[in-house]
């Protein structure tokens, strides 16, 4: 078995220098906000469950998920008044 001929020069083409990236600052984006706190509930009942505490799980949901609608709705609402 032989390798296909390849040139050395085809090889080694030089790259394009990218440039440094700005060290720009996003906004806070409230919805990574509430995906954070959604996923660090569900850990901590977990490790509840798993300690052996009893949680009422249909409560935690709901009140979980009307934490998140009003922290969403919240920041939909600074958004919009700050645009104005």
């Amino acid at each position: 078995m032989s390798s296909p001929h390849v040139d050395p020069q085809e090889q080694h083409t030089p790259t394009e220098e990218k440039a440094p990236l700005e060290n720009t600052k996003r906004p806070l984006r409230f919805t990574t906000i509430v995906w954070g706190l959604l996923l660090t509930i569900i850990g901590l009942g977990t490790f509840a469950i798993i300690a052996g505490y009893h949680i009422d799980t249909e409560l935690v949901a709901i009140g979980t998920l009307g934490v998140s609608g009003l922290v969403l709705l919240t920041s939909a609402l600074v958004r919009a008044v700050k645009k104005k």
